[in-house]
């Protein structure tokens, strides 16, 4: 047996004394007992112990020190210890200075866990500053420090940007002047500067001086395309259809010598329309996203969707979709879990309508999940959905057109892997669905089944997303703009000059 309380040393009770001994401390009330099992009788030692404090709280960061230029921001995991506390935490920065705001989410905490992001503003004071966290509750308040560093504001870029697309571990970039640029991994070439250095951080110029109008990056593979401004098509990287096994470190010009409005780039097909609205596909078609009746893989650009003529395509993982001159969409191709929105979840070789009847000025699609986005600017997706890429409050499968929840218009709209973002008529990006990695751009790691605002207050053009990473451009302030990047980092493709994820956007640096 032990008894603790208020003594200064320990001593062994004998065997007949331990139960009388037991009820006296206990009537006294200044010990408690605990009888020790399974030691012997004569060797049961009676131990000093302290009452704990009948309430406690503690903070921790995660990480401790931030590092951010002028005008981005960043965030930080805070973790909350307590005992006997069940008071919601109310979490504030103290010694915020000038040009620094920061937030919680949430801010009055109930559990052991809360976000806390940090934003600079451009006019923020290159220097160090020790930041302090300070949690109240039920009068009990614990503290921990944030070390932030803020760095000078890289120079304005010299060019504006005209576009942004993401693939899984890299991003492509297009100036108005028509000069392509990539960054994160390069494994296959993909980053198209002729060379297949691992990870570029940093944005590179495509190699060729070729002056491009469009950019396609592919899902969930290790190449990209471009179309010149004369209509003639490219790629670079492990492309579809590509003979041999190296990977072509340059633009090379697409067999066939057709000239095109549009390409998407697809996990292992290409797909592109020509001036007069007929689709050509290439690459891999055993799931019939040729949608010409065949499981015929091809090499070179082949008629896809025979006999129908389209203003828009979109090519994923396995299968394909497009919009008819009057706004009718069609998807076909692998369809097993109700993404070709025909309300089943079947496979088809060649086109079927979506459900619905709806009128569509885009479409896109993403992994499990699509979205069109109808002449007034309603989002309506379906698919899968087993994060919430839908957008309807739900994580239930939905084989036709859906309505995104908000009721807000939308100025055009992308998909990812199990997530979506996009852009409203004020320029503001919203994004749901699968947050792993932090591909929402929210400040968490939380999925999320409705639309979300992405941190930061900026105001974007548009915004590409991939499985884990999403870019935008922002829009125009006197006469120029930006790209700000979010999400997972490991391969560079954020192009902030680092390898380290950021669930807010950051941006860009280019090269002066």
């Amino acid at each position: 047996m032990r008894v603790s309380g208020d003594l200064t040393e320990s001593f062994v009770v004998p065997h007949d004394m331990l139960i009388r001994f037991a009820i006296r401390a206990l009537a006294a009330g200044a010990f408690t007992v605990t009888i020790v099992a399974g030691q012997a009788c004569g060797s049961d030692a009676i131990v000093p112990m302290k009452n704990p404090s009948s309430d406690s709280l503690a903070l921790s960061l995660a990480p401790t020190t931030m590092t951010l230029a002028a005008g981005e921001s960043g965030v930080s995991a805070v973790t909350i210890k307590r005992f006997n506390l069940d008071a919601n935490l109310a979490l504030t920065v103290d010694n915020l200075p000038s040009g620094v705001t920061a937030s919680f989410d949430p801010q009055s905490v109930s559990g052991g866990a809360s976000t806390l992001t940090i934003h600079t503003s451009s006019t923020a004071a290159p220097t160090s500053y020790t930041l302090l966290i300070r949690g109240t509750a039920s009068g009990r308040a614990a503290t921990a420090t944030l070390a932030l560093t803020i760095s000078a504001a890289p120079p304005p870029p010299t060019t504006t940007f005209k576009s942004v697309v993401t693939g899984s571990t890299a991003t492509c970039a297009l100036t108005f002047n028509g000069e392509a640029y990539c960054w994160g991994s390069n494994s296959g070439g993909q980053l198209g500067n002729g060379s297949t250095s691992t990870v570029s951080s940093s944005p590179t110029a495509v190699a060729g001086n070729i002056t491009f109008e469009r950019l396609t990056i592919a899902t969930r593979a290790q190449y990209a395309c471009g179309l010149r401004t004369d209509g003639a098509a490219y790629c670079w990287g492990f492309s579809p259809g590509q003979l041999g096994d190296a990977p072509q470190l340059t633009p090379a010009p697409v067999a066939g010598g057709l000239e095109f409005i549009s390409l998407s780039a697809g996990t292992g097909h290409v797909c592109g329309l020509t001036t007069d609205s007929t689709a050509y596909c290439w690459g891999n078609n055993s799931f019939g996203q040729f949608g010409d009746g065949t499981t015929n893989a091809s090499a070179n650009p082949v008629p896809a969707a025979p006999g129908m003529r389209f203003k828009a395509l979109v090519a994923d993982d396995g299968y394909t979709c497009g919009l008819t001159s009057t706004g009718a969409a069609y998807c076909w191709g692998l369809g097993s879990v109700g993404n070709l929105g025909n309300g089943d979840t079947k496979s088809t070789l060649i086109p079927v309508p979506v459900a619905g009847g709806l009128t569509f000025a885009s479409i896109s699609a993403g992994g499990f999940d699509a979205c069109g986005l109808t002449t007034t600017g309603e989002a309506n997706c379906w698919g899968f959905n087993s994060f919430g890429a839908v957008g309807d409050g739900t994580t239930t499968p939905r084989t036709v057109p859906t309505p995104v929840s908000g009721a807000r218009q939308f100025s055009s709209i992308r998909m990812g892997f199990e997530h979506a973002c996009g852009v409203d008529v004020g320029g503001v990006a919203y994004c749901w669905g699968s947050n792993d990695q932090a591909a929402l751009g929210d400040g968490t790691s939380t999925h999320r089944s409705m639309p979300t605002p992405v941190l930061g207050g900026l105001h974007f053009q548009s915004v590409s997303i991939a499985d884990y990473h999403a870019c935008g451009v922002t829009a125009m302030v006197g006469g120029a703009n930006e790209i700000y990047c979010w999400g997972a980092n490991a391969a560079g493709q954020l192009g902030d000059g680092t390898t380290t994820a950021s669930a807010a956007p950051r941006k860009v640096h280019w090269p002066q």
